[in-house]
């Protein structure tokens, strides 16, 4: 292991993808970390332990399962009380205008989001439109003033499904959909959810992996071939989704 560049600790993994950097960092009992700040903002999701916080106007201490979020140039000092682990969300440009002030995030969908964050780094961080989706659905969560649950279901929603059906296999973006119906990405990602029970990166992956299954029983094409054609990165991006939706690989799957 090697120390984090931008969260100190010892780095267990970092990933760039989407415009978000995620990375996961262990500290040991007795930890610090002196006076400092962070170019962007972001969630630190506490895995494991805990650890005192201190910055301009207070301090506080922060257990398992916390959420944090920090605004940019938020300067704080940092002390690990026993062996611990943190899931960082370094949001970039995401963040813009969402909000500005530090605050510790009680709100249970944000930790359950975060906790999909986390598996999907984990499990490589391949799919940039999850993780888009989920970054944007954690900002609605955490930020939005206005509870999803009073929000009526809009034509546009229905616009963006179709949309995603005809193009599915393409590299699509959660800004590049929000745009063309004119909505702001965070509505969207919570709004998609809300109105069909799944993330519109979730349901892209499903759709391609729908569409693999039909392309397998042509057994003229290849595998490449068929993962590059159904909208996957490559054959073991599309190996890997694709025994994660089926409980099969491609090959067992096409028998």
């Amino acid at each position: 292991m090697h120390q984090d560049p931008g969260f100190g600790g010892q780095s267990l993994g970092r990933s760039a993808v989407a415009g978000v950097t995620l990375s996961e960092s262990a500290y040991s009992p007795g930890a610090r970390m002196q006076m400092h700040s962070h170019p962007n903002a972001y969630f630190c999701y506490v895995r494991r332990g805990s650890f005192r916080e201190d910055w301009k106007r207070g301090s506080s201490e922060h257990h398992q399962e916390e959420v944090i979020f920090h605004p940019a140039g938020d300067e704080h000092a940092n002390a690990f009380l026993d062996q611990s682990r943190c899931f960082n969300v370094e949001l970039g440009s995401n963040s813009n205008g969402v909000a500005e002030d530090r605050r510790l995030i009680e709100w249970k969908p944000v930790r359950r989001i975060l906790g999909q964050l986390y598996r999907e780094f984990r499990n490589g961080a391949d799919s940039p439109l999850v993780i888009e989706g989920l970054v944007y659905q954690a900002l609605g969560e955490a930020f939005e003033r206005v509870p999803a649950e009073t929000r009526r279901s809009s034509p546009w929603l229905a616009r963006v499904r179709v949309e995603i059906a005809n193009r599915y296999v393409e590299p699509l973006t959660l800004a590049q959909l929000s745009a063309s119906v004119g909505v702001h990405p965070v509505h969207l990602a919570r709004a998609f959810r809300k109105e069909y029970g799944t993330s519109v990166g979730d349901h892209v992956r499903a759709l391609r992996v729908s569409y693999a299954q039909q392309l397998l029983r042509n057994r003229s094409l290849n595998l490449s071939d068929i993962a590059l054609q159904a909208g996957f990165a490559d054959q073991s991006h599309f190996n890997r989704l694709f025994k994660r939706s089926t409980g099969l690989t491609p090959r067992q799957y096409r028998g």
